[in-house]
């Protein structure tokens, strides 16, 4: 019982480092003045979209896992979901101090897909798993 709280806590910590370097990578990425691929224009804004619903499914699947570790699981997709919309709030907020880069609410709403889909994911994941405990 005492090794399992021990792995607990350690897991916890990892993913929450996880958490906090994912956060790292999209604030540096965020700053990068004119980020564009060398891809035409169309090809260049699908890119950058599919970025950021990927980039937020990462963090809140990384977000729940923190919370998740060793706790009851109630409330934890919903509060997922919100420390991860408030970060991408955030995120676009920060864009626009950063020259040639802009805060769209559109951006906002490319990361809420990715964070639906994370929340999806992990909640179908969670149901499969309680159909073959029973």
């Amino acid at each position: 019982m005492e090794k399992n709280k021990v792995k607990n806590k350690k897991n916890r910590w990892v993913f929450a480092l996880a958490t906090i370097f994912w956060l790292g990578v999209i604030f540096l990425f965020s700053a990068e003045p004119n980020l564009r691929s060398p891809f035409s224009y169309e090809a260049d804004l699908v890119l950058r979209k599919f970025a950021h619903i990927a980039e937020y499914f990462i963090l809140t699947f990384l977000i729940y896992k923190a919370l998740s570790v060793g706790k009851a699981k109630s409330n934890l997709l919903l509060v997922s979901f919100l420390i991860a919309l408030i970060g991408a709030v955030f995120d676009e907020c920060h864009q626009m101090f950063v020259a040639g880069r802009e805060g769209a609410i559109r951006d906002v709403l490319f990361d809420a897909v990715g964070i639906l889909f994370a929340i999806y994911f992990i909640f179908r994941k969670s149901k499969n798993g309680e159909r073959k405990n029973n």
